[in-house]
């Protein structure tokens, strides 16, 4: 074990003197005072080791000490990732009880529950579904999260597995509508952040916070889901018309699972 801080202060304390006494008294007498001090330093290290090997700290138990550390260290370790898991299972509960309240509301629509299992390795905007057409899965389906909040359309089906991109990517496209206002339009992606709607005439009322619900011009996206919320009103002077700036509800990178809607003109 370490020698003590108290320990080697006072050793540097007694060299300190030594070399004061050498220098004030002459060697004949230092050489005696240094007798004394090196006496004084061995019995103080004599007394550390006496302690060490004192009944009170036994060196047989330092194995026993570490084992016992190592196996508290493992069930912390152990206890960090249960709390983890519990407040997992927790979030996915409570994301599939949303979704199950709302789809046990819409009568006229099937659903299709998935789990995001990765992400393109080309694009990070797109989600990789672990069902797929033997599982009923369509492209240009919609994906949705939680309480019907739109988050991406299906763009390729294999058989068990889809690929559905993020309605914040650049080629993205939805049908939206303002619901203060019978505004209907394209909403595309934009800066892989949220979505943008153009061509807004200047007389339209628009304030930031309002909601944008998808139309249902879209054959295969009902209308009516969420899509977000105005985030920014753009009017550039002396342009005829203005755009906004849309805010998704939620973090995209957030989503682990989501439903397929399966609506009414699935087969047309």
């Amino acid at each position: 074990m370490p020698i003590s801080r108290a320990l080697l202060a006072r050793i540097f304390l007694i060299i300190i003197g030594a070399g004061f006494a050498v220098y004030f008294i002459g060697a004949s007498v230092a050489g005696t005072y240094l007798g004394h001090v090196f006496n004084s330093v061995q019995a103080s290290l004599y007394s550390a080791t006496t302690w060490f090997q004192s009944d009170d700290i036994p060196f047989g138990d330092v194995k026993k000490l570490v084992e016992e550390n190592n196996l508290l260290k493992e069930v912390l370790e152990n206890k960090s990732l249960e709390s983890i898991a519990v407040q997992q299972f927790r979030k996915e509960n409570s994301v599939l009880l949303d979704m199950l309240a709302f789809q046990h509301s819409q009568k006229d629509l099937s659903f299709l529950n998935a789990r995001v299992v990765g992400r393109d390795p080309l694009n990070n905007n797109i989600l990789l579904l672990d069902k797929g057409a033997s599982d009923g899965a369509r492209e240009g389906s919609a994906v949705i999260y939680r309480e019907g909040i739109i988050v991406a359309k299906i763009i390729s089906v294999q058989k068990t597995v889809s690929r559905a991109l993020l309605l914040s990517d650049s080629q993205s496209e939805i049908a939206a509508v303002l619901v203060n206002e019978p505004i209907d339009k394209i909403a595309r992606g934009f800066r892989k952040t949220g979505l943008r709607m153009e061509l807004i005439p200047l007389g339209v009322n628009i304030s930031r916070g309002d909601i944008v619900v998808t139309s249902g011009l879209d054959p295969s996206v009902p209308e009516g889901f969420y899509v977000g919320n105005v985030a920014e009103v753009i009017h550039e002077q002396g342009a005829s018309f203005k755009s906004i700036l849309v805010a998704p509800p939620v973090n995209y990178s957030h989503i682990d699972i989501v439903a397929i809607v399966q609506n009414q003109y699935e087969n047309l």
